[in-house]
């Protein structure tokens, strides 16, 4: 499969892919970008106008950025020493940019070496110089939290919601990526021993089990408990 992936984009150097047919390549300087440098190009975003890619640079970097509505939206960079034709890097947002996603490849072009030491720049304004393909655009308008529900009563709140951290659980927040490699902040709760041995009911009957690690079951086959916390159960 990675071979004919491979090859698949190695066909791709043959041509304008992952650019629009009519996309000049020309650079706002006049100079114009070889096709094989960007292999491939997929998107997620909202709004119904063209991506084009913004700018490209390779030299000791390669790196390159996609506009979205005339605004550079996402970039990726990579050192030439760590450089793999073909593979797909993620497209990280700029500070501030949102709702924005996707993965770029660059191809392996014969003559990137010699960029090392002489570093190329191509700029693009506009979608009729560097167009993305619509095929390669998935259009995903942003969600929107419209409430919560508690999976145990079905009650749902929404509007402004405040939340109560109770006493013996701490919450903290940091900076993290997801598994695409965008950043994140990541948040993590942790119970107190105390709260944990006075959460731990009979069943643990050998103090093997911990209520940090055990989920309890709230229903079966989504039938939850009464007020009493009794499910029937009839076997035919």
């Amino acid at each position: 499969m990675q071979t004919t992936s491979i090859q698949w984009e190695n066909r791709n150097e043959l041509r304008k892919h992952p650019f629009d047919p009519a996309a000049t390549l020309v650079a706002d300087d006049g100079t114009e970008m070889p096709a094989g440098i960007v292999s491939d190009i997929h998107l997620s975003c909202g709004g119904s106008g063209v991506p084009h890619v913004s700018c490209v640079h390779v030299g000791p970097l390669i790196s390159a950025s996609v506009a979205f509505d005339g605004v550079a939206s996402l970039y990726a960079t990579v050192p030439i020493d760590e450089f793999v034709p073909y593979r797909p890097y993620p497209l990280v947002p700029f500070n501030g940019v949102s709702g924005v996603a996707g993965f770029i490849s660059f191809g392996d072009v014969p003559s990137l070496s010699k960029y090392r030491t002489n570093p190329v720049v191509w700029r693009f304004s506009d979608s009729s110089q560097s167009g993305i393909l619509p095929i390669l655009v998935v259009r995903a308008p942003g969600g929107q939290l419209l409430s919560f529900i508690d999976d145990r009563t079905g009650v749902s709140v929404s509007g402004d919601v405040v939340f109560s951290i109770p006493d013996g659980i701490t919450f903290e927040t940091e900076k993290g990526e997801t598994e695409a490699g965008v950043p994140a902040d990541v948040a993590s709760f942790e119970i107190s021993d105390e709260l944990n041995e006075r959460l731990k009911t009979d069943c643990d009957a050998d103090g093997l089990a911990s209520v940090k690690k055990i989920q309890p079951i709230r229903s079966f086959n989504f039938v939850r408990p009464n007020a009493d916390g009794d499910i029937a159960i009839i076997l035919n």
